[in-house]
């Protein structure tokens, strides 16, 4: 299993953020190469992803479901699979005032287990994948909820 973290300072109040990171809806639109998403129901999304490793392409089929943790903290469950691999992802996201009005520190953490082909392409091609794709997502929530903020 393999862990990532990061840290982004949004342009937004704390109960923004909040309810943009626990909206299945505006939560599919952070995840890159989606094919086709469906909002099950308040906490599950189920989607179809393009993923394209090294020579290896595929499309995986998975299901997100947010868990909301209380004022300052939610987690996204993400497990599937597809062309024989799995994967399973579990992001923590611990939210709290930023240090100018109207901000907000969103601190985030990933762990991630691959299995099957996909896995045997080696640590490098799949870690180098997983950062860039996990790094997207809260790159994407970032540019929500800055626009939202504004708008």
């Amino acid at each position: 299993m393999k862990q990532y973290q990061g840290e982004l300072i949004l342009e937004a109040p704390m109960v923004n953020v909040r309810r943009l990171i626990l909206d299945p809806e505006r939560v599919a639109q952070c995840i890159p190469d989606v094919l086709e998403s469906r909002v099950e129901d308040s906490r599950r999304i189920t989607a179809k992803i393009k993923v394209g490793i090294g020579p290896l392409r595929a499309i995986m089929e998975v299901t997100g479901v947010i868990e909301d943790g209380g004022v300052d903290h939610a987690r996204l469950t993400i497990t599937g699979g597809g062309m024989g691999s799995r994967v399973d992802m579990v992001n923590h996201m611990t939210l709290s005032a930023g240090e100018r009005t109207n901000t907000t520190v969103l601190r985030w953490s990933s762990a991630v287990s691959v299995n099957g082909p996909i896995a045997s392409l080696g640590g490098r091609l799949l870690d180098a994948y997983v950062q860039k794709t996990t790094q997207a997502v809260f790159a994407r929530i970032q540019e929500l909820a800055q626009t939202e903020a504004v708008g």
